[in-house]
């Protein structure tokens, strides 16, 4: 028998067992637990120094795609932005457009408006960047939809609250975001 037909022998046998093992761990219905065991097992120290350990992973679970337009984050509602830019993207009008209804159809809520970005850059210009991101959301409420300003606060959290990872292109972009979050408005205390 051939070297070459050998070899495809070997690789008929080894690839089956090689999807089995991967299905294995990726495949399974609790992939996340299968993934932590997999980590775990690769890491120094016990399973439970590990589990001691905040995980990263663990903010990203509030974040769920409502519809294709639409995501949801705890109580809010999601506005993607583009890569180092203010301007609030077309695509996310109908995001706005469910904003304004419910300010419009509960005149005693209010609006809390807090800008995020991703960590490239330096921290400062995050920092300004997810300010601005609040600030274009709100100035489009005021603006297009007539909501009172003064029902509407802003805040700028930079890098600081991740849901998606930094280090992929596709967790960047999530983590451009201004998250909206409809509130019932608070007596002011004289």
């Amino acid at each position: 028998m051939s070297d070459r037909v050998k070899s495809r022998g070997a690789l008929n046998v080894l690839f089956p067992a090689f999807m089995v093992l991967a299905l294995g761990i990726w495949g399974c219905s609790s992939t996340k637990q299968k993934k932590q065991e997999v980590a775990q097992a690769a890491l120094p120290g016990s399973p439970e120094q590990l589990s001691e350990k905040p995980t990263e992973l663990e903010p990203w679970a509030k974040t769920e795609k409502v519809s294709e337009e639409i995501v949801q984050e705890g109580d809010g509602l999601v506005i993607q932005f583009r890569n180092a830019s203010n301007a609030v993207p077309e695509s996310q009008v109908k995001v706005t457009d469910m904003i304004a209804q419910q300010l419009v159809e509960k005149p005693n809520m209010v609006a809390v408006i807090e800008g995020h970005s991703d960590n490239q850059g330096k921290e400062e210009y995050n920092q300004a960047l997810s300010e601005k991101r609040a600030e274009a959301v709100r100035e489009m409420l005021v603006t297009n939809y007539n909501i009172d300003v003064a029902r509407l606060s802003v805040k700028g959290k930079g890098a600081a609250e991740p849901v998606a990872d930094n280090a992929t292109v596709e967790g960047r972009q999530q983590n451009r975001r201004v998250v909206v979050k409809i509130e019932e408005q608070q007596a002011v205390a004289e």
